[in-house]
């Protein structure tokens, strides 16, 4: 993998709680020592402050903050980092936002299943994920 595209809320921060979801802090270092890191978030009030509040915003290449995730925008993401799609992970919570997308921009995507979206299934063969992990330390097993 030569780029990840990694979803923000209940991905890495966890809006219930304040904090950063178990593991994430420990995946952007790894992640960030090898590769782009793109974090993409809805454009909500004041989720660019708690990126910083958190301390983790050095470990993104860019930190994107959008009306609407799509296929089209995790393209873009690709051709600004001059990557393929099948050289990209999209990480993220969502079946229908950052799976789906992700898998329609042709990059490999990775469910984090669990919060309040774990218990939501695929319902088309586009919303299924290349790997679904529980918890964010799995990952770095599959990227070996």
């Amino acid at each position: 993998m030569k780029l990840t595209i990694i979803d923000f809320n209940r991905t890495v921060y966890d809006p219930d709680t304040g904090e950063l979801v178990p593991g994430a802090l420990a995946l952007l270092q790894s992640l960030s020592a090898r590769m782009p890191v793109v974090l993409v978030s809805r454009n909500e009030p004041g989720r660019g402050d708690i990126v910083s509040e958190l301390g983790i915003a050095s470990y993104f290449a860019e930190a994107i903050f959008t009306p609407a995730k799509s296929p089209e925008l995790f393209l873009e993401i690709m051709e600004r980092h001059r990557t393929h799609p099948q050289e990209t992970l999209v990480i993220g919570d969502y079946i229908t936002e950052e799976i789906m997308h992700g898998n329609k921009a042709g990059a490999r995507t990775i469910r984090l299943k669990r919060g309040k979206f774990k218990d939501h299934t695929p319902k088309r063969p586009e919303e299924e994920a290349w790997r679904t992990v529980d918890d964010l330390s799995e990952i770095e097993e599959l990227l070996k």
